[in-house]
């Protein structure tokens, strides 16, 4: 049995709803009016948090500008993110390229004071959003920042003097990008960072490979060549299915400068 030391405590479901509660009453308290909402988000919003899970919630202001605040609470992990509602909601009306992972709120959160429903307003912002994003453009992005790590692997595996810890590092990063644009290709929002990789697999478009080549990118390989091969055989079969979604990076004629 593995034993920690010095390990953190455990917490429930139901203590980390009722501290949510309890800090939600403090800042309104603590803010007034500056405060138009108080989301809770993540994975204890998706009811999905296990025993040493934190908890996060979205702090909308007024006017008051973005501020991340971190802390311990009783040995609870809080994480606040204080956003003005104007640049919050534009956030929300915008699709970015790794909207598989990160931009679920809008239908995820749960509103622990919302008198004016921005949480509506942020979902109808959202859905609208979706129906007019460019999705050829946002697969190009990803498979930009996939080619990116793929060609560091390459360097730390065929240099002269091989670096095996960033060529581990930057295959974690391939398998990463891999995945967001496996959830882009099927326009699939994961439940989260912990779950993506599993659920990328169940999705019915798949790059040749995909389900042997991202276990043996993020578990690695002591074989460096073999690494090199894994990523490269992930990169062919990356691209090959953004071309199929009407995307690609090549640009010979500088048509799109």
């Amino acid at each position: 049995m593995l034993r920690l030391p010095e390990p953190p405590p455990v917490f429930d479901h139901q203590t980390r709803l009722a501290v949510a509660r309890h800090l939600c009453q403090r800042l309104r308290a603590r803010y007034g009016d500056e405060v138009r909402a108080v989301f809770l988000v993540g994975s204890v919003a998706k009811g999905t948090d296990l025993p040493y899970s934190d908890l996060e919630c979205d702090v909308i202001t007024r006017t008051r500008p973005h501020r991340w605040h971190a802390f311990f609470y009783h040995g609870l992990f809080v994480g606040l993110s204080f956003q003005p509602w104007e640049a919050y909601r534009a956030e929300c009306a915008t699709v970015t390229y790794e909207w598989p992972l990160t931009q679920d709120a809008p239908w995820t959160a749960l509103p622990l004071y919302d008198p004016d429903d921005l949480l509506g307003e942020l979902r109808r912002l959202a859905e609208a959003a979706l129906a007019t994003a460019d999705w050829p453009s946002l697969l190009a992005e990803a498979l930009a920042d996939l080619y990116e790590q793929v060609s560091k692997v390459l360097n730390a595996t065929l240099a002269d003097s091989p670096d095996p810890l960033s060529a581990l590092a930057a295959a974690r990063q391939a398998a990463y990008w891999a995945a967001i644009l496996v959830g882009l290709a099927n326009r699939h929002r994961y439940q989260g960072a912990r779950t993506m990789y599993r659920e990328s697999l169940t999705l019915p478009r798949l790059p040749a490979g995909y389900a042997d080549l991202l276990p043996r990118l993020l578990l690695g390989a002591a074989d460096l060549s073999r690494l090199a091969e894994d990523v490269w055989r992930l990169w062919l079969a990356c691209r090959a299915l953004v071309a199929a979604c009407g995307a690609t990076l090549d640009d010979d004629s500088l048509a799109r400068l």
